[in-house]
């Protein structure tokens, strides 16, 4: 069976059957931009464990295939390994990356971005520019979440750094891959709960740093936000009222949001229909206060996490995509983790290109359940989709993959991995195995 016959319509269920040992949870539709879906039923085992001891496992692909995939492996830093996977054919190419990461022996994943979140930049020069700490060093990086490409340049999902909100996410975009507190992670929910005080009472604070303010809504913006013009966040509504505060007091009031950075010490306050008609009772001098939390669908916040779309794996089982328009063969971006969060899993797929076809969504969960993960979320892919790792023969990191754009697209965030100081290749580092 050829990768190009696999996405057939009818042959997608059978090909799971046939080329797994776990079943494939049927998809529920949903609107975009996150489909919800329906989780499989039971906790089927993934088809290859974390760290196997059998080398007889199979690419999900190679059944009837017109070259049998090639690997290559290399230890990037004590827990950290990258595998590397190509097949060549006259109609099925495919090119991988997959980056396996054990949070158990000191490597750490964190929240990686330009600085500003209404920016975007290489992920090669942020992971340059990205201080890990004292006593550690950074060997890999790789992209993150979908953002607004068209005008803001913002992320879509939630962001954490630290513990800390860096942005909340547009309507309906919750899902993330979070990291910590401790050695583990995992793929959640992440919502966002804020509430303003006002001298007429309490009021919903929507969103922190967003790309979009939800209709009706009251979104606040800090001096992380960035240049971008905050017109941009309210999806071309006329109705609207920006508000200025300083030191808890209102300094200033407008009937249109403004543009330029947020100055350090001020907050500004963007309404959008009834939210702008909340805003616009205020006066100069007026007391604002507020407080925000994220709120986990499960367990404690997390220190960094970085929003995605459509869930992959769940508990274990593949979802199928079938039917969805993401469903397209393309380059792609996935993190996932092993049944007790302990291995984080990273995968990139090329695409577009002469040398590897790329993958739909659901052939992405397979590639995900196949190298260990037990749940998986899709990041952002096509021209963003960027693996960076540590050269063999040095400190610097060098591009894994080869991006559909034939370089780099900027990007507003990322997730970086770090080791300590001193920690450099061994024989005795995690292994992900000797896959096909």
């Amino acid at each position: 069976m050829s990768l190009r016959a696999f996405r057939g319509p009818a042959a997608v269920l059978a090909a799971v059957v046939a080329l797994t040992s776990g079943a494939v949870a049927p998809a529920t539709a949903g609107p975009a931009p996150v489909p919800p879906h329906r989780a499989p039923a039971g906790t089927p085992e993934p088809v290859v464990p974390p760290f196997p001891d059998d080398a007889d496992a199979t690419w999900p692909f190679e059944e009837g295939a017109s070259s049998a995939p090639t690997h290559t492996e290399r230890l990037v830093a004590p827990g950290v390994r990258l595998t590397s996977y190509d097949r060549l054919g006259p109609d099925d190419s495919l090119r991988a990356d997959a980056l396996s990461i054990d949070l158990t022996s000191g490597a750490e994943a964190d929240y990686l971005s330009p600085g500003a979140v209404a920016s975007r930049r290489a992920l090669s020069r942020m992971a340059a520019e990205h201080d890990p700490g004292p006593g550690r060093r950074t060997v890999a990086a790789v992209n993150a979440d979908f953002f607004d490409i068209n005008e803001t340049g913002a992320p879509q999902g939630f962001s954490i750094k630290g513990g800390e909100v860096v942005s909340s996410p547009v309507a309906g975009a919750n899902r993330a891959v979070g990291i910590g507190p401790g050695d583990s992670g995992r793929v959640l929910e992440l919502d966002f709960q804020g509430t303003l005080s006002l001298p007429t009472g309490t009021r919903p604070l929507a969103s922190l740093n967003a790309a979009n303010v939800p209709e009706d809504g009251i979104g606040a913006y800090t001096s992380g936000w960035g240049a971008a013009h905050r017109a941009l966040t309210v999806n071309e509504s006329r109705h609207t009222t920006e508000v200025t505060v300083v030191d808890g007091r209102v300094a200033r009031t407008a009937g249109a949001p403004g543009s330029g950075p947020v100055p350090p010490g001020t907050t500004v306050l963007v309404g959008r229909d009834a939210g702008a008609d909340v805003l616009a009772a205020l006066r100069a001098g007026d007391p604002v206060s507020w407080w925000y939390r994220p709120r986990p669908s499960s367990g404690q916040v997390p220190r960094t996490a970085v929003g995605g779309r459509e869930l992959l794996v769940v508990n274990g089982g593949a979802i199928d995509h079938e039917g969805e328009g993401n469903n397209k063969a393309a380059p792609r971006t996935a993190v996932g983790f092993t049944r007790d969060g302990h291995t984080m899993l990273v995968l990139t797929v090329d695409g577009r290109q002469r040398d590897s076809d790329g993958v739909t969504l659901t052939e992405l969960g397979l590639l995900m359940k196949h190298v260990g993960a037990h749940n998986a979320l899709n990041l952002d892919g096509g021209g963003s989709s960027t693996l960076l790792a540590r050269a063999p023969d040095g400190d610097s990191l060098r591009l894994e993959n080869s991006p559909s754009g034939g370089r780099e697209r900027p990007v507003p965030n990322g997730l970086v991995f770090t080791v300590p100081e001193g920690a450099g290749p061994s024989p005795a580092g995690g292994r992900l195995g000797d896959l096909p």
